[in-house]
């Protein structure tokens, strides 16, 4: 009779990837991470929407917080390249300027007075087609702007188109500015004036002028030097009249 030798061979230890413990013969998963991991899963269902809830809170102002501080930090660079910007148009150098401002729009690309900076610096540099692409962008978006409408009229001006040279400049005189001027008025009326009989519209540049002595009614200044520009033009008795009308407010003892 043949006998066989049984093959007893000692059954291979697995261990767990997790914690590295020995897996019991007879099941598939690690008893212990298996019980931790499920643990969580056993706390009440109060408690678990209670912790997702303080999770996403947290992560709420957490990201607020974070968006907060990274805007903080693009304002202060666009501020930054402004001002360098700025000093650089001051100091005639419209090129830099021009590369300064547009840095600063990257940073803060919706800002008015950046935009209008860079026009400056463009028209500054003779590049009137690009700033005149953003004056009118901005003129669109602010149609009463003072600062805008007076630039599209000198762009206006310069290229000989009298009609809208003389609407953005009355847009300009009447629009809104920063801080409400007077004097800024008065000047704004003697460019438009002085362009007008540069052109040869005297009927137009003298309106301007009576324009102005209606809007200062009780400013002796304005209207000896509005006389004065009468007189140097020729309209004497209407140059008589302004500087009668400066000296009678400048006697006034009310004023």
């Amino acid at each position: 009779m043949m006998v066989f030798s049984e093959d007893r061979r000692v059954p291979e230890v697995r261990h767990c990837k997790q914690c590295g413990r020995p897996i019991p013969l007879g099941i598939d998963e690690c008893p212990d991470c298996r019980l931790h991991g499920s643990a969580f899963l056993l706390l009440p269902k109060e408690v678990l929407i209670g912790a997702i809830v303080v999770v996403l809170v947290l992560s709420f102002f957490a990201v607020g917080r974070a968006t907060r501080a990274f805007h903080a930090k693009e304002q202060a660079w666009a501020e930054s390249w402004f001002e360098r910007g700025e000093n650089d148009l001051k100091s005639k150098q419209p090129e830099a300027a021009i590369e300064a401002f547009r840095t600063a729009l990257k940073y803060s690309p919706d800002n008015s007075l950046f935009q209008l900076r860079l026009a400056q610096a463009l028209i500054s540099a003779h590049r009137t087609v690009e700033a005149r692409s953003y004056l009118l962008n901005l003129w669109e978006r602010e149609p009463e702007n003072g600062p805008v409408n007076r630039e599209l009229g000198l762009l206006a001006a310069e290229e000989g188109n009298v009609a809208d040279a003389i609407r953005y400049y009355e847009n300009a005189i009447y629009g809104v500015w920063d801080i409400p001027d007077e004097d800024r008025r008065r000047a704004l009326r003697l460019e438009v004036y002085r362009y007008l009989r540069a052109r040869g519209a005297t009927a137009q540049a003298e309106a301007e002028l009576m324009a102005m002595s209606g809007e200062a009614p009780r400013d002796a200044r304005a209207h000896v030097q509005i006389g004065e520009f009468l007189l140097q033009d020729g309209y004497y008795n209407h140059a008589l009249k302004g500087r009668s009308r400066g000296d009678a407010i400048s006697n006034d003892p009310i004023f």
